[in-house]
């Protein structure tokens, strides 16, 4: 089935999609989205079909959501919306994109590691993804599934945090910090949750690392 959309209505047609993967909604329903949701990125007469940032932050929302639930991952695979989303990486450099696309990769990644594509993205844009994401999620964690996805992110943060510089550690200091401000503001329940807990953590190891690489660079200093 392909789909045509004007730019004024590809908006609502994403966000429509994005609905019928609701949980209450029938397996064949939430298929047929993401079937749609993949001929509609892709017009062959839109001359700007390989990346246009609205019409696809509507199309990462849609397969974050998905990736959420393993049993969608061989779909994504299959129809090959994992490649799609790993060539949107060098597009989306300090982009809202970036916690989505890290969202759909970190959680899929360790189930698939003998899959060949993921296999291409480098260390750097990986750090590149982890870091926008930290930028951004103050801004959109009062989603809740961005905010069951903090826990997740901090992991893949500390796998992949080990080889940056002191400039970026510094830089997630701030935007951790920054979203630990956001998540001391929710009411009680969710402040003492797992995520907060997470983020917590992650703030002392990065700021321990950053301590000891500045300590080691006074250290050689004459």
């Amino acid at each position: 089935m392909k789909v045509r959309c004007s730019p004024a209505k590809q908006h609502q047609f994403f966000e429509s999609l994005i609905a019928c993967m609701d949980s209450d909604m029938p397996v064949h329903l939430r298929h047929a989205a993401i079937r749609l949701a993949h001929s509609a990125t892709l017009s062959e007469d839109d001359p700007d079909r390989f990346f246009h940032p609205g019409r696809d932050e509507c199309y990462l929302k849609l397969i974050f959501a998905l990736a959420r639930n393993s049993s969608w991952h061989p779909h994504l695979f299959g129809d090959h919306h994992i490649d799609r989303c790993i060539s949107m990486i060098a597009k989306c450099h300090f982009m809202q994109h970036t916690f989505y696309l890290a969202g759909i990769l970190l959680r899929i990644a360790p189930g698939q590691l003998s899959v060949t594509s993921l296999d291409s993205i480098t260390e750097q844009q990986w750090w590149d993804m982890i870091s926008g994401a930290w930028m951004h999620a103050p801004f959109i964690i009062d989603d809740i599934c961005c905010f069951e996805f903090l826990p997740v992110l901090v992991e893949g943060t500390k796998r992949y945090m080990q080889t940056t510089s002191e400039h970026y550690l510094e830089w997630l200091v701030r935007s951790v910090d920054h979203v630990l401000n956001v998540l001391e503001k929710r009411d009680s329940e969710q402040g003492e949750g797992e995520c907060v807990v997470a983020v917590k953590e992650l703030r002392t190891v990065a700021s321990d690392m950053l301590e000891k690489l500045v300590n080691s660079k006074e250290a050689v200093s004459p």
